[in-house]
């Protein structure tokens, strides 16, 4: 399997771990021989981002509609995906970075650029495992863009499912040739 690091994972309907039913993942990293790591991108977990960074730096202000989201099952730091490559800890494609160095956090809170995303936990799998899981069709692969990536989360997964649709659609050479050759098939 090819390294999939910066594409989505999309939960097929029938998904039944709850953990990820319904969900849209934003692999980070992705290695056959070494496992893979994701944000679960469309579950809010209610909690304001003001709690989590109560008390960190008084010349900082968060807003207060910010929300932080559930990155999945495994503890670990704080997260933000944005757009600043300069405040980035690393790139995972144009337009889609991430920061969980807190001076970064603060800054992007600091000059308040959006799109941006915030995430506790991270979604995990061992060697091989997400090739299994892809194999036996609990995921749907997409290309990521910054547009999906950072949209409402409760519009993410039809959103992505109509992507996944879509490229099944344009494998049948007779639906790709009708969509080249007529501009209104969008």
């Amino acid at each position: 399997m090819l390294d999939l690091s910066g594409h989505l994972l999309v939960a097929a309907a029938d998904m039944e771990d709850p953990h990820f039913a319904r969900t849209v993942v934003l692999l980070i990293r992705h290695s056959g021989e070494e496992g893979a790591m994701g944000l679960v991108l469309n579950r809010p977990l209610g909690v304001p981002l003001q709690e989590i960074l109560a008390d960190v730096s008084a010349d900082v202000e968060t807003p207060e509609e910010i929300g932080i989201g559930w990155g999945g099952p495994v503890q670990g730091p704080l997260v933000v995906l944005h757009t600043l490559d300069d405040l980035a800890d690393l790139t995972i494609l144009p337009g889609v970075c991430i920061s969980t160095q807190r001076d970064r956090i603060l800054e992007l809170l600091r000059i308040d650029r959006r799109p941006y995303g915030f995430f506790l936990g991270y979604s995990g799998w061992g060697k091989q495992q997400l090739e299994g899981e892809c194999q036996v069709g609990g995921w749907h692969i997409v290309e990521a863009t910054p547009g999906l990536v950072f949209s409402d989360p409760y519009e993410m997964w039809p959103k992505a499912c109509g992507q996944v649709s879509w490229g099944v659609l344009r494998q049948d050479p007779r639906i790709a040739r009708l969509g080249d050759n007529d501009p209104s098939f969008n």
